[in-house]
């Protein structure tokens, strides 16, 4: 016997996750609610057959003036499909599909995007379903490995920048009282205006509260400083499997000297052999390989592939958007009929 629940309440969104072969925050319900505004609403797909349990988090979204039809998106980050087990076998991968196709079309989606997570592989679940796109590459350390031979994977760059750091008197320590979270924001939005950032990437005094009160999070935050000053700041999430490097801030004095390369050797010397598996340190800007990938490589030669999902479920209709808006199909946003006002 199959089920697919439809799953809106943290307390059986998390008895789900909880479940799954891996974890990471992306998918908690905590994440989604402080990421998602009204109208939308976020929803979790729980399929379960014999053992298996599969769960698919979206955001759904009405569409402007399209008569009740919606899409879904993925939180911002790394998402997508999750298991109960490593393995899953071709029958129940199949009927999971069915199902959700079904869902779908019961929930007027028109179309669904997602991003999907690097190190989980979970394309795997939902192969059938429209179009996978390898769009890039990130970068991770290996904390499976001895220390030494992650060391041996810096590039020479990045170990004398550190030796040098050390040498003029740069700390690493962590805040867990959040007693610079002020200066945080305040030095990351600097950065962002500094770098003319898209609104998207600025966040609310409450986002933060919010994001660092959730033991679903796991967040942390981390400061370099030198003579008793603040000199750079990370955010970086603990999960079940995966550490996250997620927001960090370099006061504009001390961006020359990159002190944030201490904080990511702290957290690969302090973590390794734990419970994470990887510190994923991520791509650069918009999937670019850029100089923000290029400072990341400088820490590994481990890579993953970054992957997204594109379905369109009620062909009909999307067309008809399309056809709306004076957008081809071809469009490279997706969905295309988004395109003129892009919604990530």
């Amino acid at each position: 016997m199959s089920t697919l629940k439809i799953i809106e309440n943290k307390k059986d969104w998390t008895s789900y996750l909880n479940r799954m072969y891996y974890g990471d925050f992306y998918f908690t319900y905590d994440n989604h609610k402080i990421s998602v505004k009204e109208p939308n609403k976020f929803l979790l797909f729980a399929y379960e057959e014999a053992e298996f349990t599969l769960i698919l988090p979206l955001i759904i979204r009405p569409i402007p003036d399209a008569d009740g039809f919606f899409d879904a998106t993925s939180v911002y980050g790394y998402a997508g499909p999750m298991s109960s087990h490593k393995d899953v076998p071709t029958n129940v991968l199949n009927n999971f599909q069915k199902e959700l196709n079904k869902k779908f079309l019961k929930y007027n989606l028109v179309a669904v995007f997602s991003r999907l997570h690097p190190y989980f592989e979970n394309e795997k679940y939902i192969y059938q379903l429209g179009d996978i796109l390898n769009l890039s590459e990130t970068v991770y350390i290996d904390l499976k490995i001895k220390p030494e031979e992650q060391y041996r994977q810096y590039r020479k760059g990045v170990k004398s920048d550190i030796k040098a750091l050390i040498r003029e008197g740069h700390t690493v320590f962590e805040d867990s009282e959040l007693k610079y979270i002020s200066e945080f924001i305040e030095m990351y939005n600097e950065n962002m205006r500094r770098v003319n950032a898209d609104s998207m990437y600025f966040f609310s005094e409450e986002y933060y509260r919010d994001f660092f009160s959730s033991d679903e999070i796991g967040a942390k935050l981390f400061f370099v400083k030198k003579n008793d000053e603040i000199a750079a700041g990370s955010i970086i999430n603990f999960s079940k499997s995966v550490i996250q490097y997620h927001l960090s801030a370099t006061k504009t004095k001390y961006l020359k000297n990159s002190p944030i390369r201490l904080i990511l050797n702290h957290i690969r010397l302090e973590y390794t052999a734990k419970e994470q598996e990887i510190f994923h340190l991520g791509g650069g800007v918009g999937s670019a390989k850029d100089s923000l990938f290029n400072f990341k490589a400088g820490f590994s030669k481990s890579r993953l592939n970054f992957k997204i999902w594109k379905y369109i479920v009620n062909k009909e209709k999307y067309d008809e958007l399309c056809k709306k808006e004076g957008v081809e199909e071809t469009e490279s946003y997706f969905p295309a009929y988004r395109a003129n006002n892009k919604i990530l």
